[in-house]
């Protein structure tokens, strides 16, 4: 590092050097010739890379509108195992400042291949209507496809006794089943199985309680 004496004084790249500001004095110093990447630093940038392309890969699968931040928190969840381990999903708040949990006294308890149940409950003070929606997405994790999707919904008057409900999501196939419960403005991730599920139908209707007003709803069947 070399001080700057001359009237004309730069910042930036000139050449072979660069000049920079510290405490009100310029100096320049030779330009480095490239950053030397260790092994470990290697690793890391492999590491992040692959976790960062399956995030984006399982985000865009879902198709869930997050608080923005919910892109970091899907890549540092996967950092650890290079985006291999989607278990480490399980959790995963897509709008950290409204938790699904907040909507429940009771949580609801998710089952195989896309059920979940919803038990008989009385829902916390100030919560006049929810908006339940469960989306299941079946992946192949090597290929990065989409193998399929479903959706079960489910609207419920909290002025209303509540004497519970199951939604059923199923996606034939084989491949890694994620599913997520989506209630009014939040989204959470509920399982991750690897599993081979056949939906067959004819189906049966979702079973939902008479005093819950409901949208039409299909359970299908393994």
């Amino acid at each position: 590092m070399a001080k700057q004496t001359s009237i004309l004084t730069f910042t930036g790249r000139l050449g072979e050097l660069t000049g920079f500001r510290r405490n009100g004095k310029h100096y320049f110093r030779n330009r480095p010739d490239g950053i030397r990447h260790t092994p470990n630093m290697k690793r890391a940038a492999q590491r992040f890379g692959q976790a960062s392309r399956t995030g984006a890969f399982i985000r865009k699968a879902l198709g869930i509108r997050g608080d923005g931040g919910h892109v970091n928190r899907v890549t540092r969840l996967l950092i650890p195992s290079a985006g291999v381990d989607l278990n480490t999903l399980i959790g995963l708040q897509f709008n950290k400042s409204k938790r699904t949990s907040s909507h429940f006294s009771k949580l609801p308890v998710p089952g195989n291949n896309g059920v979940l149940r919803i038990p008989a409950q009385a829902f916390p003070k100030g919560i006049r209507h929810l908006s339940i929606k469960l989306i299941a997405v079946r992946i192949d994790l090597q290929s990065r496809k989409v193998i399929g999707s479903n959706t079960a919904e489910i609207n419920i008057d909290t002025s209303q006794k509540f004497e519970g409900a199951e939604l059923c999501a199923c996606v034939p196939g084989t491949g890694t089943l994620i599913t997520t419960l989506c209630v009014n403005d939040s989204a959470v991730v509920i399982a991750v199985e690897e599993t081979q599920a056949v939906c067959r139908r004819p189906v049966e209707s979702c079973y939902v309680y008479d005093n819950v007003p409901a949208m039409p709803l299909i359970v299908l069947l393994e």
